[in-house]
Order: structure tokens, then sequence, then C-alpha cells
């Protein structure tokens, strides 16, 4: 069954939103650079990821709460919304981790909608004896699941967010080995250019030297 997985704010003003929301719930935030400007993952107190927080991407937007809900096939969910007098705000937009849609009801409701590319597997039924001690419990609570927390859209914007920063770290370390193998390579170059000097300083001298004999 469908559920929303994921809550996003748009606002015109992020700061105010965040300080607000800090001084109700408690929430707690973590600043994710992307291309486009800074997205805040939102997190609890004992830090779960239950949404995130954005500048408005369109000037004059109003300010809303998103809802987003995980479903099997975008495209089978956008037909039934069409179908059933809805309407397609945002088409399907694919990611790496998964693809996502924004739709409205007939009403004009908007909501979102994503499809994970790796699914949460199916949890196995627990042995009778880990169900008498409370181990089924544990089996049975797929809501805050490590899989469950990979099919959101916010785990795919923290994904690619880490994943910017691993080819950044990377590209830095490339450039100081660069600068380092140049480095080197001048100081044997002047180090060289020093051991020429002298012998043609010791030529010079010696030719001298028998010439003055002569």
């Amino acid at each position: 069954m469908s559920k929303f997985v994921h809550m996003e704010l748009s606002t015109s003003d992020p700061e105010a939103a965040k300080k607000f929301y800090s001084d109700v719930f408690g929430w707690v935030y973590q600043e994710m650079p992307m291309p486009n400007g800074v997205y805040t993952m939102v997190n609890t107190s004992d830090g779960d990821v239950i949404g995130g927080i954005q500048k408005n991407p369109m000037d004059g937007a109003p300010t809303a709460w998103l809802g987003y809900a995980n479903v099997d096939s975008v495209d089978d969910t956008i037909e039934k919304v069409t179908s059933g007098g809805g309407s397609v705000i945002v088409p399907r937009q694919d990611m790496p981790q998964g693809s996502l849609a924004v739709l409205a009801d007939p009403t004009g409701g908007a909501f979102g909608i994503w499809q994970s590319a790796t699914p949460p597997e199916t949890e196995q039924a627990a042995p009778a004896d880990d169900a008498e001690d409370g181990g089924g419990d544990e089996a049975a609570a797929s809501d805050d699941s490590p899989a469950q927390a990979e099919a959101s859209p916010a785990h795919t914007k923290k994904k690619a967010v880490k994943k910017m920063a691993a080819k950044k770290k990377t590209t830095k370390k490339k450039v100081a080995k660069k600068a380092t193998a140049q480095k080197k390579a001048t100081k044997k170059k002047a180090a060289k250019k020093k051991v020429t000097k002298k012998k043609t300083a010791q030529k010079k001298a010696a030719k001298k030297k028998v010439a003055k004999k002569k």
C-alpha cells in the first residue's frame, strides 16, 4: 500500500522556516549543497530523515508542503491519476536511485510520487521461537528500516551529494599528486643544471690552465 515517505517544504524563506520548525518540533537539519542551491535535510532529534526544505524553485510560487508517496510504478500511477480526473504538474523524472513525478487530484491538491529503483526486500517471516521473544516485531517493523530510508527522495539527494563530495576529494588528491610530481621534476632539473654548469666551469678552468702552461 502506498504511503507518504518524504515531505518537502518549498518556501521563499528557508531560514525562517527552519527556525520555526526547530522551535516547534525540535527538528535538526543537515545542509546539502546541490547544483542549483542548498537542500536542507530534515531530521528528528533521533536522527531519522523525514523530509527536506528548499527555496522555491520559481519566484512568486506559494510556500507549501509537498508529500511524496511511494509507488510500485510511476507510469501506472500517472495513468490512474489522469484517468481519474487528476493532472500532471511535473512529468516523470528519472534518477539513478529512482523516479518521481508531481501530480494533482481533481480538486487541485498537489502530491508527489516516488518509485525506488531498488525497492525494499520483503521481510521473511520470523521463526516461531523469535515470535515468542519479540523478534518477529523487529522483523515486521519495516516503516523505519534502512531499506525504506534508501527508497526515499531524501536519501537520493543525500547520496548524490556524497558522490559529488567524493569526486571532489579524488580530484583534489590528483591535483596535489600532480603538483608534487612537478615540484620534484623541477628540483631534479635544477640539480642537473647545476651539475652541468659545474662541469662546464671545471672544463673551462682546465683548458685555461693548459693554455697558460703553453
